[in-house]
């Protein structure tokens, strides 16, 4: 069994990062139809699925 190398587990990491904002983003679409009603919180629900889509394409851009 081998050391694992800096680049390897940082891999790992954003791969984990990746999963964990996937799960969260669709949560929120899950939030975000159930709470369609609420202009409010609609709004708010957008904003952060707009942030997660970022933080998803900046961790796909660094794992290339």
């Amino acid at each position: 069994m081998s050391t694992p190398t800096p680049s390897h587990t940082a891999g790992q990491a954003l791969a984990l990062a990746l999963e964990v904002l996937r799960a969260d983003r669709q949560a929120l679409i899950d939030y975000h139809s159930f709470a369609g009603s609420i202009l409010e919180a609609d709004e708010l629900a957008a904003q952060a699925l707009a942030q997660y889509d970022q933080a998803i394409l900046g961790l796909e851009i660094l794992q290339t």
